[in-house]
Protein backbone atom coordinates (compact mmCIF):
# COMPACT_ATOMS: atom_id res chain seq x y z
CA UNK A 1 0.00 0.00 0.00
CA UNK A 2 1.21 3.59 -1.00
CA UNK A 3 -0.47 6.37 0.65
CA UNK A 4 1.15 10.11 -0.07
CA UNK A 5 4.58 8.54 -0.26
CA UNK A 6 4.45 6.48 2.58
CA UNK A 7 4.76 2.51 1.63
CA UNK A 8 3.28 -0.43 3.99
CA UNK A 9 3.81 -3.96 3.96
CA UNK A 10 0.67 -5.97 4.55
CA UNK A 11 2.51 -8.07 6.74
CA UNK A 12 3.31 -5.20 8.95
CA UNK A 13 -0.18 -4.23 9.38
CA UNK A 14 -1.86 -7.51 10.26
CA UNK A 15 0.83 -7.57 12.85
CA UNK A 16 0.09 -4.78 14.02
CA UNK A 17 -3.50 -5.42 14.54
CA UNK A 18 -2.81 -8.72 15.81
CA UNK A 19 -0.20 -7.08 18.44
CA UNK A 20 -3.53 -4.78 19.54
CA UNK A 21 -5.39 -7.89 20.00
CA UNK A 22 -2.94 -9.10 22.11
CA UNK A 23 -2.82 -5.79 24.03
CA UNK A 24 -6.49 -5.70 24.55
CA UNK A 25 -6.47 -9.09 25.99
CA UNK A 26 -3.57 -8.56 28.09
CA UNK A 27 -5.32 -5.21 29.44
CA UNK A 28 -8.60 -6.65 29.86
CA UNK A 29 -7.00 -8.90 32.62
CA UNK A 30 -5.27 -6.36 33.96
CA UNK A 31 -8.85 -4.97 34.98
CA UNK A 32 -10.29 -8.29 35.76
CA UNK A 33 -7.61 -8.53 38.30
CA UNK A 34 -7.66 -5.16 39.51
CA UNK A 35 -11.77 -5.39 39.57
CA UNK A 36 -11.46 -8.86 41.99
CA UNK A 37 -8.72 -7.56 44.19
CA UNK A 38 -11.11 -4.50 45.17
CA UNK A 39 -14.07 -6.81 45.12
CA UNK A 40 -12.28 -9.45 47.90
CA UNK A 41 -10.69 -6.31 50.09
CA UNK A 42 -14.50 -5.22 49.86
CA UNK A 43 -15.22 -8.69 51.47
CA UNK A 44 -13.26 -8.34 53.63
CA UNK A 45 -14.52 -4.94 55.13
CA UNK A 46 -18.05 -5.64 55.13
CA UNK A 47 -16.82 -9.28 57.30
CA UNK A 48 -14.87 -6.83 59.78
CA UNK A 49 -17.48 -3.78 59.71
CA UNK A 50 -21.20 -5.90 59.32
CA UNK A 51 -23.43 -3.84 62.16
CA UNK A 52 -25.62 -7.13 62.59
CA UNK A 53 -25.10 -9.58 65.64
CA UNK A 54 -23.94 -12.88 64.56
CA UNK A 55 -25.91 -16.15 65.63
CA UNK A 56 -24.58 -18.59 63.19
CA UNK A 57 -22.11 -16.90 61.65
CA UNK A 58 -23.28 -18.04 57.89
CA UNK A 59 -24.09 -13.86 56.93
CA UNK A 60 -20.70 -13.59 57.47
CA UNK A 61 -19.19 -16.34 56.54
CA UNK A 62 -21.34 -15.92 53.11
CA UNK A 63 -20.06 -12.67 52.04
CA UNK A 64 -18.48 -12.65 48.93
CA UNK A 65 -16.46 -10.26 46.53
CA UNK A 66 -15.58 -11.06 42.50
CA UNK A 67 -14.69 -9.11 39.48
CA UNK A 68 -15.57 -10.51 36.38
CA UNK A 69 -16.57 -9.72 32.40
CA UNK A 70 -20.42 -10.37 31.89
CA UNK A 71 -19.46 -9.72 28.67
CA UNK A 72 -16.95 -8.15 26.38
CA UNK A 73 -17.55 -4.84 27.19
CA UNK A 74 -18.97 -5.18 31.04
CA UNK A 75 -16.93 -5.70 33.63
CA UNK A 76 -17.92 -6.49 37.24
CA UNK A 77 -16.75 -5.64 40.69
CA UNK A 78 -19.10 -7.38 42.89
CA UNK A 79 -19.59 -7.63 46.74
CA UNK A 80 -22.78 -9.62 47.90
CA UNK A 81 -25.08 -11.90 50.24
CA UNK A 82 -24.82 -15.54 49.41
CA UNK A 83 -27.81 -16.16 52.09
CA UNK A 84 -31.16 -15.91 50.88
CA UNK A 85 -31.88 -13.65 53.46
CA UNK A 86 -28.74 -11.42 52.52
CA UNK A 87 -31.87 -9.18 51.16
CA UNK A 88 -33.53 -8.31 54.56
CA UNK A 89 -30.54 -7.69 56.34
CA UNK A 90 -29.43 -4.59 53.20
CA UNK A 91 -33.37 -3.66 52.85
CA UNK A 92 -35.34 -4.11 55.56
CA UNK A 93 -35.77 -2.50 59.00
CA UNK A 94 -34.68 0.42 57.52
CA UNK A 95 -31.26 -0.51 56.64
CA UNK A 96 -29.79 -0.69 60.21
CA UNK A 97 -27.91 -4.09 59.29
CA UNK A 98 -26.93 -2.83 55.93
CA UNK A 99 -22.99 -3.41 54.87
CA UNK A 100 -22.74 -3.89 51.30
CA UNK A 101 -22.85 -0.41 50.20
CA UNK A 102 -20.55 1.25 52.36
CA UNK A 103 -18.02 -1.41 52.13
CA UNK A 104 -18.13 0.06 48.11
CA UNK A 105 -17.84 3.04 49.54
CA UNK A 106 -14.87 2.89 51.24
CA UNK A 107 -12.67 1.29 48.65
CA UNK A 108 -14.35 2.77 45.38
CA UNK A 109 -11.43 5.61 45.02
CA UNK A 110 -9.04 3.35 45.28
CA UNK A 111 -10.88 1.00 42.45
CA UNK A 112 -10.99 3.98 40.10
CA UNK A 113 -7.18 5.19 40.68
CA UNK A 114 -5.96 1.24 39.86
CA UNK A 115 -8.52 1.44 36.75
CA UNK A 116 -7.29 4.89 35.42
CA UNK A 117 -3.27 3.81 36.10
CA UNK A 118 -4.46 0.86 34.03
CA UNK A 119 -6.61 2.73 31.03
CA UNK A 120 -5.29 6.76 31.94
CA UNK A 121 -7.70 9.20 32.66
Amino acid sequence: MDISGISVERGSIDATLLGLKGAEKTMKEALRVVCDAAAKKMETWAKENHPWQNRTGNAEQKLHGEGYWENDTNLTCAVMHCVDYGVWLELAHAKRFAVLEDAIESHKDELLAQYKKIVGD
